[in-house]
Order: structure tokens, then C-alpha cells, then sequence
């Protein structure tokens, strides 16, 4: 029998880093810094994003950031977005270059993951077997 875990397992988060929702204007912001930065974009991020960034988030996306604890900085985010259809995606995982190489980014991407499956709801379960 094959038992398929509807939980992806913690990754511990790295040392001196906290995972937090994004729930402020501040946590929303430092999102759009780190992930323009990570993503080489040529627009600097702007505060004129925080409306659809919240806009997402009532539409059911998940905003999520990765805090340095001594300095209080934004040093990594990611989303997920909306359950539609019975999908989501994990997308803009991105990580400051003064925090890189050190399972951020995995360990975002893990948590991200796990909010997304816990949107979902069981409507039935299968099993199947082959030889």
C-alpha cells in the first residue's frame, strides 16, 4: 500500500532567518525590493505596487517573506497564487545576494507549499496499485 503525504516535510528554517506572512505595507514593500533585486528587474519596486500586491492576496494569494532577526530586513519572498481550477503556483522565490547559498530560498518555497496545500480540501480518496 503507498501512503502519499498531503504535507510537505518542514525544512528547518536557517539559522537567524525568521518565515513570516506578508501582511504589512512594510513586509509587501521589502517583498517588491528583494524580489526586483532578485530578479534583475529594471524598474526599481515601487509602493504603487502595494495595492494589486494586496488585491492578490484578497483573491486568496499567499505572500510570504524571509526576515533577517538581528536587522528586521526583508531578505527573501515568494508567492503562491490563487487556488483556481484545483491549481496554484509557487512563483517569485527570490533571495538578496547578502543571503544567498544559505536554504532560503528552499525553505520558502517549502513553507509556500505547504500554505497552499492546506487551501485545498479532500473530496475523495483513490488508491491505486500496480504490479
Amino acid at each position: 500500500m503507498v501512503y502519499v503525504s498531503t504535507r510537505i516535510a518542514r525544512a528547518a528554517d536557517p539559522t537567524g532567518i525568521e518565515l513570516v506572512l506578508a501582511t504589512s505595507d512594510y513586509d509587501l514593500f521589502g517583498m517588491a525590493l528583494v524580489q526586483g533585486d532578485a530578479y534583475g528587474s529594471p524598474q526599481p519596486a515601487s509602493r504603487d505596487e502595494l495595492p494589486a500586491r494586496r488585491a492578490a492576496m484578497r483573491r486568496g494569494a499567499i505572500a510570504m517573506i524571509a526576515r533577517d532577526v538581528a536587522t528586521g530586513a526583508v531578505v527573501g519572498a515568494g508567492s503562491c497564487s490563487p487556488i483556481v481550477g484545483g491549481l496554484s503556483e509557487v512563483a517569485a522565490v527570490g533571495v538578496a545576494a547578502t543571503h544567498r547559498r544559505r536554504g532560503i530560498a528552499r525553505t520558502l518555497a517549502h513553507r509556500l507549499a505547504n500554505e497552499a496545500i492546506a487551501g485545498f480540501t479532500t473530496i475523495g480518496e483513490i488508491l491505486h496499485i500496480s504490479w
